[in-house]
């Protein structure tokens, strides 16, 4: 650690519903305030949601810990933090998923960690096409209109390293047109094999993936409701990322 950092600094920091949380920073640069947090961590602090406070105005619900010089601490506080904030965003209902343009079509991908998610949202920036997260699609609770988590793309690699990709923040909100509940296979006999989703199985796909879908109930379903109204449903496997994204330019296209 430099001599120009502290050994820690505790933040307090304020979420959407009101709850407080303290983080401990350590490698915190000398003579820089709290409320810098964001310029700070970089990309690694949530793009929405969270205020940094002088002083904490109730008991901390939880605290996390991060260490600025140390790659690992940083991806899982990334993750864990984010998870957290996401939770509790402001007329919002994030879903684990990505959501990515490509065309005129606006799609969301639900699915957990190792669904294939980033694979796939890689294969479509590298083709041009704009990504808004490969982690959380934000549903606006009133229009189901959405928008992304815009932090880089984590791409594992084969040794099991993780790259960070940047991605370009966006924050505008679109009317979304797919779902696509894709999971790679690696025995997979078809590069991509899907059937389509009636609006009930659409709305039970995005469910099942709502961070806050038991904290917040009503806006979830609220949310989900609204967004299975507007889509068109697809569900099924998939191979290399590459190709299968080709063939569900091509699927899209024909929709």
């Amino acid at each position: 650690m430099s001599m120009e950092s502290l050994e820690a600094k505790t933040l307090w920091v304020r979420l959407d519903d009101g709850d407080f949380f303290d983080v401990v920073v350590t490698g915190w640069p000398e003579g820089v305030e709290g409320n810098q947090a964001p310029s700070v961590c970089g990309d690694y602090w949530p793009p929405f949601g969270g205020e940094v406070v002088d002083a904490p105005g109730g008991e901390s619900s939880r605290g996390f810990s991060v260490d600025l010089d140390s790659v690992s601490s940083l991806l899982r506080f990334e993750s864990d933090f984010g998870l957290y904030v996401a939770e509790k965003l402001d007329g919002y209902v994030a879903i684990h998923s990505a959501l990515m343009v490509l065309g005129d079509h606006v799609v969301i991908v639900p699915g957990r960690s190792h669904a294939g998610k980033s694979s796939l949202t890689h294969a479509a920036l590298g083709a041009g096409h704009r990504i808004l997260s490969d982690e959380y699609t934000l549903v606006d609770v009133n229009s189901g209109r959405v928008r992304g988590w815009p932090r880089p793309i984590r791409r594992r690699e084969p040794d099991g390293s993780i790259t960070r990709v940047p991605i370009e923040r966006d924050d505008a909100l679109y009317a979304p047109t797919h779902v696509v509940d894709v999971r790679y296979s690696s025995d997979a006999e078809e590069v991509l094999a899907l059937n389509p989703l009636e609006p009930g199985d659409v709305a039970f796909s995005l469910l099942e993936n709502t961070l806050c879908a038991q904290s917040r109930p009503e806006e979830s379903l609220r949310a989900i409701a609204a967004v299975s109204r507007q889509v068109k449903g697809l569900q099924g496997t998939r191979g290399e990322a590459v190709e299968a994204l080709a063939a569900l330019q091509e699927l899209l296209g024909q929709s």
